[in-house]
């Protein structure tokens, strides 16, 4: 198990848990008085051990610094700060719990998504506010142009986390994959998600009606998003559902799906979920903010 957590001078943590064998990342924000980089060192029993991937430097925040808790036994410690020239503490004590009898079970029950992307960008995610994303109109020249679901912020969900890394490896030099992780309290399907359990038979309850007088099938619903049954493409923007559905969760979309020429697509079994505004919502909410946790190529053996 591996978790992220983000504090800061604004938003201060005084207190982190996790089991054994566990890793957290930690973002600490903050400087000494002239802007000298904090030094983290361990100020009690030595349970963890403080590491700095490469792959966890150049932060788009200023003077963010990310660094790995990675936990080696049960008990209680903690963390700090210090400016190197002088010695002097500069952040307030972070107690760290590994292992022991007040560890939150929940954590265990956590639901998780996963984002691939470029190493950049995945940086970028790990700390900022996730608004709905939607093709740049410049780009929208043809349906193959066009998202699945339309505008939003699209996911895999954990049964389908290998194929985030896929296309961050197969489209990035340099690569990241941001979990997100939320509790099922956390989570508010409102207004009701989308869910297609299969491509062509089920035709859910509350999907639009867009092509007769029946719901959508999934097919119909990625046809219709992408453009692909009007004879011409007026470069329309992206459709966009985000206020209609918490989410949207579905199989991924292959051209033979639309019976045009080209790779298959894939079982019905890998999905992809796109979330609307209170999916987002949740995401940005800051305790779920700080269990980010992105993987590169130095820790994707963990994933």
């Amino acid at each position: 198990m591996a978790n992220f957590c983000y504090a800061s001078i604004t938003d201060p943590l005084s207190s982190v848990r996790c089991g054994l064998p566990d890793i957290l990342q930690l973002g600490l924000w903050g400087g000494g008085p002239t802007g000298e980089e904090l030094e983290i060192v361990v100020t009690g029993p030595p349970i963890v051990e403080v590491r700095f991937p490469p792959e966890l430097t150049s932060f788009p925040v200023p003077q963010l610094r990310v660094f790995e808790l990675i936990a080696v036994s049960g008990g209680r410690t903690a963390i700090e700060g210090r400016v190197r020239s002088t010695g002097g503490s500069y952040t307030a004590p972070l107690e760290v719990s590994v292992g022991t009898s007040d560890f939150d079970p929940s954590i265990l029950s956590l639901i998780k998504y996963y984002h691939g992307t470029s190493l950049s960008n995945a940086k970028q995610l790990m700390s900022m506010v996730i608004e709905p994303q939607s093709v740049p109109e410049a780009r929208l020249l043809d349906w193959y142009e066009y998202t699945d679901f339309g505008k939003g912020f699209y996911v895999h969900p954990e049964t389908s986390k290998e194929k985030a890394v896929e296309w961050a490896k197969r489209n990035n030099a340099e690569w990241g994959v941001v979990r997100f992780t939320l509790t099922p309290d956390e989570i508010t399907p409102n207004p009701t998600p989308l869910y297609f359990k299969d491509k062509f038979k089920e035709r859910p309850d509350n999907s639009p009606i867009l092509f007769g007088t029946q719901h959508a099938t999934w097919i119909e619903f990625v046809e219709f998003n992408r453009h692909i049954r009007k004879p011409t493409i007026s470069r329309p923007k992206d459709n966009d559902w985000t206020a209609d559905y918490a989410w949207m969760e579905g199989p991924i979309w292959g051209r033979r799906d639309s019976n045009l020429p080209g790779p298959p697509g894939l079982p019905e079994r890998y999905h992809q979920i796109n979330l609307g505004l209170s999916g987002l919502t949740a995401l940005n909410a800051p305790t779920a903010r700080r269990r980010r946790f992105l993987f590169t190529k130095h820790n994707e053996g963990s994933l």
